[in-house]
């Protein structure tokens, strides 16, 4: 058996109030912010995620001169390339293939949502793509 050493520098995690004060604050801050978080999930349906298609009966249509892709990342892709201006790149990734510019009044399902991005079916299509959210106007 080994024996243990009675003299260790041990300092306690919490020496004075003002410290254990900050503790306190630090994890009020947290529950106050998850609580806050949980409650906009529930209110807001574009922080939640519906992983089945809506029946909407078609009340979708599509927005004239947005941009989808069958890949969610290529749309952020396509969102940060559009922003910065830069038309020979938007204009190579158009003609990649990966991405295509939406015609509007289009009837489409929603498939899924998710922070700002949604996924939709176009009526008669058997794929879906995504798109950002103001892409697709419903009623």
């Amino acid at each position: 058996m080994t024996k243990q050493p009675e003299n260790l520098p041990i300092k306690p995690m919490m020496t004075n109030k003002y410290e254990r004060n900050g503790y306190i604050a630090m994890v009020v801050g947290i529950l106050i912010f998850m609580a806050l978080f949980n409650k906009c999930s529930s209110q807001n349906p574009t922080l939640t995620t519906t992983r089945t298609e809506t029946t909407n009966s078609g009340n979708c249509i599509t927005k004239e001169g947005h941009f989808a892709s069958t890949s969610r990342a290529t749309v952020e892709k396509s969102a940060e390339i559009a922003a910065s201006g830069d038309a020979a790149a938007f204009q190579q990734l158009l003609m990649s293939g990966n991405a295509l510019q939406l015609t509007g009044g289009k009837k489409v399902f929603l498939v899924d949502q998710s922070l700002g991005m949604i996924q939709f079916r176009i009526e008669g299509q058997t794929e879906s793509y995504w798109a950002q959210r103001n892409a697709i106007s419903c009623n």
